[in-house]
């Protein structure tokens, strides 16, 4: 199916609908439908999944807090545990 859309497009049509703007204000703003809007955003949904199928996560997973000062707050650290990939 050919798309005459640029991924360009499309791209800001899926950062403004993560950000929360309404599907009717990018419409408008695009000068196009509501349900092509939905239908971009979409396609973008599923180009970025497929980057995420493959990808395995960690079975045990260290979580470590480091508070700073009052101003500064606080840092939070995630760290893969167990043996290494592809053991």
């Amino acid at each position: 199916m050919w798309s005459r859309t640029t991924e360009l497009l499309k791209r800001n049509i899926f950062q403004a609908y993560n950000k929360g703007v309404s599907c009717k204000d990018i419409a408008n703003e695009h000068r196009i439908g509501v349900a092509s809007v939905e239908r971009y955003y979409h396609q973008m949904m599923q180009h970025k999944s497929s980057h995420w199928a493959n990808r395995t996560c960690p079975r045990i997973l260290g979580i470590d807090e480091h508070r700073f000062t009052r101003r500064q707050g606080f840092a939070t650290t995630f760290l893969r545990l167990g043996p290494p990939q592809g053991l």
